[in-house]
């Protein structure tokens, strides 16, 4: 099995924000920034510590943009 694409991986993304805006009614606009802060109230009540997931989040991205654009 090949690994998923980053166009894939914006499709997952697309997908998990459509499902959070049919939810909670937020806009295009607004669902990325509202997801994150969820997200942040999600890590405080299972003591994930956000800042240390979304940085290696980060370098994740940055790898597979590595991997599969050359940048």
């Amino acid at each position: 099995m090949s690994a998923p694409t980053n166009a894939a991986r914006a499709a997952w993304a697309d997908e998990a924000l459509r499902t959070f805006m049919a939810r909670t009614g937020s806009d295009l606009n607004d669902c990325l920034c509202d997801l994150l802060a969820d997200l942040m109230h999600w890590s405080d009540r299972t003591q994930c510590d956000f800042t240390v997931a979304f940085r290696r989040a980060c370098d994740h991205y940055v790898a597979e943009r590595i991997e599969e654009d050359g940048i």
